[in-house]
């Protein structure tokens, strides 16, 4: 149980332990690059659920869904999320002005969302190699 849940720290990480080498060394870089190219487009942010473009209170459920979905990828996306929170100004031409997304948004957005299912699946399926073990 424990294993499986360490690949919430360090995605893709339980693979080694288990003696996966082989998918190890796939699913790790996989995981790893598709998560900083969705930062990339994203522009280095995970955007919190009443930060997409909605309606002032009109509640999203995907805008939740997405959110959460991307924080399963771990403590990679946790950080991320810090970063974002902790400036939500950026200085432009000498003034402080609010965080706009880039054109890339939604697709760095579908790639964090991605990358966050890869990795509950990998971690579900790590939990299901060591029941297999066990019984």
């Amino acid at each position: 149980m424990w294993l499986s849940l360490t690949g919430f720290i360090i995605p893709g990480f339980p693979y080694l332990f288990c003696g996966e080498k082989k998918r190890f060394l796939l699913i790790f870089p996989l995981l790893y690059v598709t998560f900083f190219l969705g930062l990339f487009l994203f522009d280095g942010a995970v955007v919190l659920p009443g930060e997409y473009q909605s309606p002032p209170g009109f509640f999203n459920p995907l805008g939740y869904l997405t959110f959460w979905c991307q924080m399963l990828f771990g403590l990679p996306a946790w950080i991320s999320l810090f970063i974002s929170t902790a400036s939500p100004e950026i200085e432009y031409m000498g003034e402080m002005v609010h965080r706009t997304y880039p054109p890339l948004f939604d697709l760095g957005s579908y790639y964090l969302l991605v990358v966050g299912g890869l990795n509950y699946y990998c971690n579900i399926k790590i939990y299901d190699h060591i029941l297999k073990k066990v019984k």
